[in-house]
């Protein structure tokens, strides 16, 4: 199959197909990891000998994986609002109690976002260093590190943006790979413990209760905000990281 029929038949697309589910869910496309596979389609022309088609075919598939996780989170977030809905329902918003299997769904689902949101990261790190520099690196937390000691001009705008997710403390950026600033939120969910979730008053003298994300020497943060902020920031990544891809394919000289 010729990469011009893999394109417009649409790997990426077939993640959307909804005909084998009766979930009523319907998410906005993304072509984060498109995108990305275009960028390497770039780099590794077809045809130029099998060697070039194996590593496009590889690079591929990790574009694929982003792609995968990014509508995996899409679905963890429609589930989360969905049963976040159902706990409360069951509840009385001046005074609800969280525990149960109603708070475990809520638990499951945020954090799969967090923890796939890491994983996406470090899927696309094998690609963007490859892009980016020229090698091999598995880790986005490393390739980060990498990127920001790397002297060459076209960094300028990634160093920039990684430098300033640093220093935000709700970024997704340094929650999810914490890079000088304590462990990240994906490792103390894997190695710790689970995520804190509470009910405080939204604001004071409030008559109802809402959920928060208690993360440490932080006030609280609720909850739907923080899980619209995450994924945003976690696209802005991508996003970054893609356009500064396609820099440095249009000028290849790395220092």
């Amino acid at each position: 199959m010729s990469r011009d029929t893999w394109f417009s038949d649409s790997d990426f697309d077939m993640f959307y197909d909804d005909w084998m589910t009766t979930e009523n869910i319907k998410f906005n496309k993304i072509t984060l990891g498109k995108d990305l596979a275009l960028l390497v389609d770039r780099k590794y022309p077809e045809g130029i000998s099998d060697q070039i088609d194996e590593l496009y075919n590889f690079f591929y598939n990790k574009a694929l994986a982003l792609q995968q996780k990014l509508v995996m989170i899409q679905y963890a977030e429609a589930c989360y609002h969905h049963a976040k809905t159902d706990f409360e329902l069951t509840q009385n918003m001046t005074f609800p109690a969280f525990y149960g299997m109603g708070a475990s769904k809520i638990l499951f689902f945020v954090e799969s976002i967090v923890v796939f949101a890491r994983n996406a990261l470090d899927v696309s790190a094998s690609v963007y260093s490859d892009l980016l520099l020229g090698k091999r690196e598995d880790s986005f937390n490393n390739l980060s590190k990498k990127i920001l000691k790397n002297n060459d001009e076209r960094f300028v705008d990634l160093k920039n943006s990684f430098e300033r997710w640093g220093e935000d403390r709700t970024s997704a950026y340094r929650l999810l790979c914490g890079i000088t600033h304590g462990r990240a939120l994906r490792d103390i969910i894997i190695h710790q413990s689970v995520i804190h979730l509470e009910y405080f008053e939204y604001k004071e003298d409030s008559e109802r209760e809402k959920l928060f994300l208690v993360l440490k020497d932080m006030d609280p943060i609720y909850l739907d905000d923080f899980i619209k902020d995450f994924i945003e920031d976690l696209t802005e990544i991508f996003k970054t990281c893609n356009s500064c891809c396609e820099l440095i394919l249009n000028s290849p000289n790395i220092q």
